[in-house]
């Protein structure tokens, strides 16, 4: 049996009929423009590339429909993978007939086509009561094409014409369409360098000479006439928080149409020795307030007062201060709710502001090295006992992954983020280690750098030379907004 499934615009517009197909799969033969990332639903499969690129060596469409029927006459359970929809210039009825004269059965499973979607997402329509036909055609076969019945259509999508911009512009424009008719190109929907540009008929090949537009999907008669629906789609964002701590901010991100990449900057470690820390378990009772300033503490201390056999009931004497939402949701974990939370999501805002009452003493669980030091400063000046034990270090990962390093190499990262001082620091030491500073430095050059709050954006700017986003919220989300307001601006 071969299921010729249509791969849609990428994983996240992927029909549930593929996934299931994919999910059982024993062998795939994938055209080159499918999201890899659709791939991870067949772990289990054998995939066999065999994408058609112009300009480029490709195996021929004979030896495709060989492969497919032997694929499925050895018995394998075969995925014919398809970017788009199969049946919009698909070379879908070739593989068919192939695979009927071998007697061979089939399924075929609509995807969403470029043609239709990627304006859509880009804001887009492709019909209105002012535009009430469109027309799509291939750029493949310009010579075949009736040009003076296009230039009468209200739209015009050209699919795969990126190297022929030229040529089916000047077509259209002496078949009579309005130099003046706007057009929108997207390239590469859906795929880590998707861009979009708006212009004219008669301007178009010359705003966008010298550009790759490949993969293309041109727009001849719209322009976007609301928002993208996903207001970072096309943007490939690099996230440096640590391995167990990424998720939240990739899913973030990923919801917002974003191209994540992972490079964890931090390693959380266990620190040299519990000793104070345990000695501070033995006198809780002797402390007016517990302050965590991170999620990385929350849980170590909770950890640690575990393996004392104690739970969040040992600090029922304890008024607890947090820095930030996340910490204050790690926090309720353990069935606890913070009793301060400052209104700025800094350490100096907590110490500004806690209700202290001079001569009270605080317990502060946090990093073994590199925190700052500027609060315990201001709250001793305000009477408080402080003794900081530490609950965790964090270190830097041994190495950094080369497929991150040939993604940066090649300038492919919109945006980079960092959560901490010491995703930065630990970035630029990873990346000493495969390059000169200089080196990596010009990769960032068209790279926004983004930073969670403003002691991350100092250390951005000791380290980076620059920074050029900042979260005015100090959390996750407000790191997200904050790039989702600098795309806009954009």
């Amino acid at each position: 049996m071969v299921y010729v499934v249509g791969a849609g615009l990428g994983e996240r517009y992927l029909t549930v009929r593929g996934r299931e197909l994919l999910a059982t799969a024993e062998a795939i033969v994938c055209d080159d423009l499918v999201d890899r990332a659709v791939l991870r639903w067949a772990p289990q499969a054998t995939v066999y590339w065999v994408g058609k690129r112009g300009g480029q060596p490709s195996i021929s469409q004979e030896a495709i429909n060989a492969l497919l029927v032997d694929l499925a006459q050895s018995g394998q359970r075969v995925v014919r993978l398809k970017g788009g929809d199969p049946g919009v210039f698909g070379r879908l009825a070739s593989e068919l007939g192939a695979l009927q004269q071998a007697g061979i059965p089939w399924e075929v499973v609509p995807g969403i086509s470029s043609a239709l979607g990627g304006p859509l997402l880009a804001g887009v329509p492709l019909t209105d009561r002012d535009r009430p036909a469109v027309a799509i055609v291939t750029a493949t076969a310009l010579d075949t094409l009736p040009w003076g019945a296009l230039a009468q259509m209200p739209t015009v999508v050209v699919l795969m014409g990126g190297t022929s911009l030229p040529a089916w512009q000047t077509r259209l424009l002496a078949a009579g369409k309005p130099p003046t008719t706007p057009v929108t190109l997207l390239r590469d929907v859906g795929g880590p360098r998707y861009r979009i540009w708006e212009s004219t008929l008669g301007a178009i090949a010359t705003v966008t000479a010298g550009e790759d537009l490949s993969p293309l999907v041109a727009v001849v008669g719209a322009q976007p006439e609301f928002p993208p629906a996903l207001p970072l789609a096309g943007q490939t964002v690099l996230v440096t928080r640590a391995a167990e701590q990424g998720a939240e901010l990739t899913q973030r991100l990923q919801d917002l149409g974003a191209r994540t990449l992972e490079m964890p900057a931090l390693a959380v470690l266990p620190p040299s020795t519990w000793e104070p820390c345990d000695r501070a378990i033995a006198a809780l009772s002797t402390y007016t307030w517990l302050w965590l300033a991170s999620v990385n503490g929350v849980r170590a201390f909770g950890e640690r007062l575990a393996q004392h056999g104690l739970d969040s009931r040992a600090l029922a004497g304890l008024k607890i201060a947090v820095v930030g939402r996340q910490t204050a949701q790690a926090l309720l974990a353990y069935g606890l709710r913070a009793d301060f939370i400052p209104a700025d999501f800094t350490a100096d805002c907590l110490a500004e502001t806690l209700p202290l009452v001079p001569g009270q003493r605080i317990l502060f669980p946090r990093v073994e090295s590199g925190g700052r030091t500027t609060a315990l400063q201001r709250l001793q000046g305000r009477g408080a006992h402080i003794e900081t034990v530490p609950v965790y270090e964090s270190g830097c990962p041994a190495a950094v992954a080369p497929e991150i390093v040939e993604a940066l190499r090649a300038q492919e990262m919109a945006i980079v983020t960092f959560t901490s001082s010491k995703t930065v620091q630990h970035f630029a030491q990873l990346l000493d280690g495969v390059a000169t500073r200089s080196e990596w430095r010009e990769w960032l050059q068209a790279t926004a750098i983004a930073a969670i709050g403003p002691s991350t954006a100092e250390t951005c700017q000791e380290v980076l030379g620059r920074v050029d986003c900042m979260a005015q919220e100090f959390t996750l989300a407000g790191l997200v907004q904050a790039l989702v307001e600098g795309s806009t601006k954009a």
